[in-house]
Formats: structure tokens, C-alpha cells, sequence
């Protein structure tokens, strides 16, 4: 069955792929076409039902209708890898049979076949599907699960949500006068309108809503993919990768080092310390992130690039505070090697600093205040190198660490327990620590060290979590010269974190990225 709608107004066929913006582009037909069935909350007023099955605007179901038909016939794909797991997502993680049973709804063929495949794979000798379908998480792990189930039935692999692109557009049958991408889609759709000769200039983005963006589509990929997952996708969706010159790829990221760093108002250090890590023969790429510095930095201010590798400047507008999970989330996501390096911006590092840290699976390193010589080496604490992938496994820092301190705990807890990977200490012979004192550090965090506090100016309105307040009391005050407020910060941050876990499941900020070359970024919070 087709599912390709007739524009009266326009005189050409437009074939909807599901998981390709099908609900925003249906929107948009209901709007050429003057149609005004469809309510805020994308249901049909006149059909009783949501936008997929409004029959208010003309579809043409039957093959033999659109190859009779004279008029022009446009379509929309996606790259099959962020399709098939923006299905995953949908149909077996959002539309879960406990969530739909509260609307009145079924969930689709697709979950409960994949209950079936669950229970039929596992050790366990329940035989109640439900408790299959009730461990499903949104992870790597199940969505391996997913692809295995559809490279092993042909059968399901015909369900629209899930089926080849090519299949669904009949590309052995059918001529298309325009296919566009999703990935470009705000280019593409320009180019459609003026193939209709639609003159009325029309940016997709804001007058419909739902598109993906695709730099927060790459860093989800990453979150998911393994060799083994891209393997799958690459054979079962073979016709696609040929047919929409989409690439295929077999790891997501290339073999190397890239070094990310992240600086708000802390220029001053960054480019002394840059300057030896562009000293390290084995870096490929250092990545920048201004995080809103009161005086951006300038292309101009980094040096030139030494050994072939790249410098990325990140830049982000409109921060007012400093937020170390959400800078550095954003800067590694645009990390290209396979190891990575996160270091603050006060830290020099030694030429052979990568050489004296051999980097192997299930392996990371990290820098500890308990391993500090002298008080200048606490501030290596929060330094990291890992696998790029393992960061990604564990859905990075924790973004709801917004204050100061346990933000690398958390991260370097949660590698541990989730890839297995040993963890090791750095050579503090190979690093060296800028120095300047707590007050310079947290100016960004609108902290300030020296003035006296009150136990509730610790908390967001000044509304004090009981559940934390009970735990804070027990917890012994440092006897080591530590700052008070900075560490009751950091205790505050592990509570919430041991009682609420970071996981995969959690959504990370979204940014509009716009790439002015392919060294600079401009990034703002969407």
C-alpha cells in the first residue's frame, strides 16, 4: 500500500516515509491545501482521530492509481541509521504497552513481536511476555536486540515503520522527480517548493514543527552504535545506502585522539596551556568549547595547528553561568576519534603525556585528588582519558549537575559499572596545574567562597530536598582545608546522583548548531 497524498491546489503526489518527518509534512499538505481539520494537538477534529489517519486531504493508496497519474511525484528519506533507532525509540520504548494502556491504546505489532523474540532468546523460564517487554531499556543493548529480531524475519521487516525506504517508495516501479533528506532538509525543502512553483518562501524549521536536528541526531547515533550495530543496519538496509548515497560506515568514529577542552572566562589559561597540547605528536584534533565568555575567543587567538591536527573552535552564545556537564557534553559530542581526552583548560600537559598513557579496551584513566603530591595537583582531579565510546555508553556527564563538584565522580562511577573498564591514575610527572585558588574557579557558578552562607542558599529558591537535608547531617565536614560551601556542593550532587541515577534513558540538552567552516561552531540552546 502507498502512502502517497494527491496536492490539488499544486497538481503533484507527495509519498510520506514514516520515521522522515511524515507527521510534519502531512501538517504542511493540510496547510497548502487550506484545510484546517487539524487541532493544536495534532487531532483531526472532522475524523475523530490523530494526523495519521485524517482522511481529509487526498491519498492514493493503490500503486496503479500513481503510475497512472501525470502528475510529478516528490518524497523525503532519512540515513538509515538514525531512522531505524528513531523507530526503536518509538514503537518499542515511547509506545510501551503501560503507557498506551493509560490512552485507550495498543501498542504496535512490532513490540509485541519483539517481547516474543525476547522471551525466546532468554534464560529466564517465565513465559509471561509482559515480563520481557517490562526490562526493556532504552540502551545499547536492546537495541542490539531490536536489529538482531529484524535481520532474522524478513516478514517484519515489512511493517512501513521499520521497511527499506526503497521498498516503500517502489523505487523498482516509480519515478521520482525530486527526493530530498531529512539531514538537509531545511536546504532540500527550498528546492521542493520551488519545483512546485511555490513561490512563497517557507522555513521548514519554524512554521512546522518536529523536525530532528541533526547534529543532536549524530550525538544520539553515538550513544547507541557499536561495529556491531552498524554491521546489521549496513546489511539490511543495503538498497537505501545505494540508492539515497548515504555512506556506510563501519565504526562511528575514526582511529585517533581528540583532546576537548571547555572555557568561560578563563582565556588567560587556555592559550598557555594549548600551546603544549599542540606540542603532542599523537593528538588528531583539539576541540574548544567558549562557553559564553564575556570576551569571545578568536579564531585568531589559538595557535596554528602542529602534526597535521585539526583546532575546532565551539563557540556558545547566551550562558549566563558556567555548567561543566553541559559544556563538555556539547564539545565532546563533536569529537571524531575513538580516544578521548577531556582536560580543563588550566592544565599543561607533557609531549609524551599519550605515550606514557597507553589507552586499551575496558581501560580508562583519571586524575584523583587523593593521589595529589602537594595542594597544586588536587585541580588534575576531573581529568580524563577513555575510549570515546564508553563515554557515549554512559550518556556523558550528568546533566543534572548543575552546580559545582561529583560531576567526574558520577561519570567515572558509572564507566566502571557499565563497560567493565579498569580504571587507572595518571603520572602526575606529565601534567602541570596552572595555578589559582578556589575563588577564581567557581567566579563563573555565581559562588562565592569567601562570603558566609546560609545551608539553604545552597539550593535552587532556597527550597531545602528533605530526603538530602537527612543524608547532608550525617555527612563528616572535611578536616583537610577544604572550602565548606564547595564541599557541602559536592556531597549535595552525590545524594542526588546515588538516588536518582544518570542513565541513557535521560535526554541531553539540545543546541542549534551552525557550522561556519569546518574548524568553527556557532551553538545556542534550543
Amino acid at each position: 500500500m502507498m502512502n502517497t497524498f494527491f496536492c490539488k491546489s499544486k497538481k503533484f503526489l507527495l509519498t510520506l516515509v514514516p520515521k522522515v518527518a511524515s507527521s510534519s509534512l502531512k501538517m504542511w499538505l493540510h496547510k497548502i491545501e487550506d484545510v484546517s481539520c487539524i487541532k493544536n494537538n495534532g487531532d483531526c477534529d472532522k475524523c475523530n482521530t490523530n494526523i495519521h489517519g485524517c482522511k481529509c486531504i487526498n491519498k492514493i493508496a493503490n500503486l496503479d492509481e500513481v503510475i497512472e497519474s501525470n502528475y510529478d511525484l516528490y518524497s523525503f528519506v532519512r540515513n538509515p541509521y538514525s531512522r531505524i533507532l528513531s523507530a526503536f525509540q518509538n514503537k518499542i520504548i515511547d509506545d510501551n504497552f503501560w503507557k498506551l494502556e493509560k490512552l485507550g491504546r495498543k501498542p504496535s505489532v512490532i513490540y509485541y513481536k519483539f517481547g516474543t523474540f525476547l522471551k525466546e532468546r532468554s534464560n529466564d523460564t517465565e513465559n509471561d511476555i509482559y515480563f520481557h517487554l517490562k526490562k526493556i531499556k532504552s540502551n545499547k543493548h536492546y537495541f542490539l536486540l531490536f536489529l538482531q529480531m529484524l535481520d532474522s524475519d524478513p516478514e517484519i521487516m515489512k511493517e512501513e515503520h521499520i521497511a527499506t525506504q526503497t521498498s516503500i517508495l517502489r523505487l523498482d516501479i516509480l519515478k521520482y522527480k525530486f527526493i530530498g533528506k531529512l539531514e538537509t532538509m531545511e536546504r532540500d525543502f527550498q528546492v521542493f517548493l520551488s519545483k512546485i512553483d511555490e513561490c512563497t518562501p517557507l522555513n521548514f524549521r519554524k512554521e512546522v514543527s518536529g523536525l530532528p536536528n541533526s547534529f543532536n541526531s549524530e550525538t544520539k547515533l553515538k550513544s547507541f552504535y557499536s561495529a556491531e550495530h552498524l554491521n546489521i543496519v549496513n546489511k539490511i538496509y543495503d538498497d537505501d545506502f545505494k540508492n539515497f548515497s548515504y555512506t556506510k560506515k563501519t565504526d562511528l568514529f575514526e582511529s585517533g585522539y581528540s583532546l576537548v577542552t571547555c572555557s568561560m572566562n578563563r582565556t588567560k589559561y587556555l592559550l598557555e596551556s594549548i600551546q603544549t597540547w599542540n606540542e603532542i605528536e599523537e593528538l588528531n584534533e583539539i576541540i574548544v568549547v567558549d562557553y559564553s565568555s564575556d570576551k569571545p575567543i578568536l579564531e585568531s587567538d589559538l595557535p596554528k595547528p602542529k602534526f597535521g591536527k585539526k583546532i575546532i573552535l565551539v563557540r556558545v552564545s547566551n550562558e549566563k553561568r558556567w555548567v561543566l556537564s553541559h559544556a563538555y557534553n556539547l564539545g565532546i559530542s563533536f569529537a571524531q576519534y575513538d580516544k578521548l581526552l577531556k582536560i580543563d583548560s588550566d592544565i599543561k600537559l607533557s609531549k609524551d603525556f599519550i605515550s606514557s598513557h597507553p589507552l586499551k579496551e575496558n581501560v580508562f584513566y583519571r586524575g584523583h585528588w587523593a593521589n595529589a603530591r602537594n595542594e597544586n595537583e588536587i585541580h588534575f582531579n576531573g581529568q580524563l582519558i577513555c575510549n570515546t565510546s564508553d563515554f557515549f555508553a554512559v550518556n556523558g556527564y550528568n546533566e543534572r549537575i548543575t552546580t559545582y563538584g561529583y560531576d567526574d565522580t558520577d561519570l567515572y562511577i558509572r564507566i566502571e559499572q557499565t563497560t567493565k573498564s579498569k580504571l587507572k591514575d595518571f603520572d602526575y610527572d606529565k601534567m602541570n596545574h596552572i595555578e589559582s585558588n578556589s575563588e577564581v574557579r567557581v567566579e563563573n557558578q555565581n559562588i562565592n567562597v569567601k562570603k558566609r552562607f546560609a545551608i539553604s542558599d545552597l539550593f535552587e529558591n532556597q527550597q531545602i530536598e528533605q530526603d538530602i537535608i537527612d543524608e547532608l547531617i550525617w555527612v563528616p565536614f572535611p578536616d583537610n582545608g577544604e572550602d565548606l560551601r564547595l564541599f557541602l556542593e559536592t556531597q549535595i550532587n552525590r545524594i542526588r546522583c546515588e538516588k536518582n541515577p544518570w542513565s541513557v534513558n535521560n535526554n541531553l540538552i539540545k543546541w542549534k548548531v551552525d557550522a561556519l567552516s569546518d574548524t568553527i561552531y556557532n551553538c545556542e540552546r534550543r
